[in-house]
């Protein structure tokens, strides 16, 4: 089996702060990790998903943008509307091109062939853009 370099579980990676998750390659942390961090933090203070009926809109814009605020992170208003207006929606195309993309990364990790995606592997569905994101605060 291949080894991981620069493992960093997911308990670890949800406690770094977004403003210091950057890379060279990103001087700010990308915006489908800032959304998801916002996603979990809704869920954890509100105890409710975006998405579901009974979340009130304006309570959860107030609760991401505070979060933003504090974790020194933006999105845009198009990128918020399109957060709390989706949030845990699930598109079965999407899941399928995970389940590929999954698949193939057990299969390198397996075989030992190719390097397999590390700590994060994210997926924008409007853009269908992927990349992988080492999240680990800067040093």
């Amino acid at each position: 089996p291949t080894k991981l370099k620069d493992y960093v579980p997911i308990s670890d990676m949800v406690n770094v702060p977004l403003h210091t998750a950057v890379n060279r390659f990103h001087k700010q942390p990308p915006p489908t990790w800032v959304m998801y961090r916002c996603l979990l933090e809704h869920q954890k203070q509100s105890k409710q998903w975006l998405g579901d009926d009974s979340v009130d809109t304006t309570a959860a814009r107030n609760i991401i943008q505070e979060f933003l605020k504090e974790q020194q992170a933006t999105l845009t208003d198009e990128e918020l509307d399109s957060l709390v207006s989706a949030g845990m929606a699930q598109i079965v195309p999407v899941n399928a091109i995970f389940g590929g993309i999954i698949g193939n990364e057990i299969i390198k990790i397996i075989s030992g062939k190719g390097e397999p995606a590390n700590n994060s592997l994210l997926f924008d569905g409007e853009s269908c853009k992927a990349w992988t994101f080492l999240v680990k605060a800067k040093q």
